[in-house]
Parts: structure tokens; sequence; C-alpha cells
């Protein structure tokens, strides 16, 4: 069905029997994707239309019965772990990192390169 050219332009019809839709300029304007995923770097200057969500409680607390009709949101969590890779993938700088467990330069703790946690593996904690 086509729109009501009266409410496009002035933003309300007087008839009260008009056949045509009526669609609110903002109800046009498509959903942000950044913001979906979780963050949108624009903000409120975004000329797209944040829709916020409330996060079911269920798939929070672990799992949601009610799968793909459920009507809260399922957020994705960011499951990546910090790489142990060479220098060039890893999201640190080594040079500028201070273990917490032995108060050494170069590594982080439970790596292989922290001297406390060679003594915690080998005693078998």
């Amino acid at each position: 069905m086509p729109e009501c050219t009266f409410f496009q332009s002035y933003g309300k019809c007087s008839n009260p029997e008009c056949l045509f839709r009526h669609i609110r300029p903002e109800d046009k304007i498509k959903p942000c994707d950044n913001y979906n995923m979780g963050f949108c770097a624009l903000g409120p200057d975004c000329p797209k239309k944040h829709v916020r969500k409330v996060a079911c409680p269920d798939y929070v607390a672990g799992f949601c019965y009610r799968g793909l009709k459920c009507k809260f949101a399922h957020p994705r969590w960011d499951t990546r772990i910090l790489d142990r890779g060479s220098h060039e993938q890893r999201r640190y700088n080594l040079d500028q990192i201070t273990c917490f467990r032995c108060g050494g330069k170069g590594h982080i703790a439970g790596s292989e390169a922290c001297p406390m946690t060679r003594e915690e593996r080998a005693n078998g904690y």
C-alpha cells in the first residue's frame, strides 16, 4: 500500500478514512549495525537508529529455552583470548608490561616466561 502524501509532507493527515499508510519519518531510519553489534563510534551523531534492547536474563544466566522466539536480546560475547603469538599479532606491547606475580618486565602472569608460574607448576599448584 502506498504512503499518504499529506502525512509524508506535513506530518499529519486530516482524513480519518484515509486508506494510505502513515509512516513517521523516524520509523523509516534503518537501525545501526555497529550499535547492534555493541558499539557505535559516532554515538548520538550517528544518522542511523540506535535501538536499545534488554538482555534476556535466561541467556545471560547461561541458556534461554525460547531460542529465536525470545523477545529479549541475546548479546554476543567477545570470546577471543589474548593471542600469545608474535609481537606483531599481540594487542599489547611486552616492553610496557610488568608481571604482577614476580614484578619482572616483558611477560604476563601465567606465561611460560614467568618464573613464579614455573615454580607453581613444578610444585603442583
